[in-house]
């Protein structure tokens, strides 16, 4: 992979949204945070994995938690020690 995109440790924080319908506007709430630690070998192989699969993932490079964010992006902070990813919760 040329350049790596993390270092060899990096904590992954995925956080779950809920989107909540309110006459005609649509928010999120936090339902879930968890925090990884991973290997960033382990994730790069975890992508290449998903790559295959036809499964494409969309990398941005941020120099601070994002405030606005798009579901299934992974914001990488400059440096490659932290990401983010967000995904809308299961409904029930």
């Amino acid at each position: 992979m040329g350049d790596r995109i993390f270092k060899s440790h990096i904590l992954l924080i995925i956080t779950q949204m809920e989107k909540i319908q309110e006459d005609e506007k649509t928010s999120f709430k936090v339902v879930n945070r968890s925090y990884q630690t991973i290997r960033g070998r382990e994730l790069e192989d975890s992508i290449k994995s998903d790559s295959l699969k036809g499964i494409t993932h969309e990398f941005v490079t941020v120099y601070e938690e994002p405030t606005e964010f798009q579901f299934g992006v992974i914001y990488v902070l400059y440096g490659g020690k932290r990401a983010w990813t967000y995904i809308e919760a299961p409904h029930n």
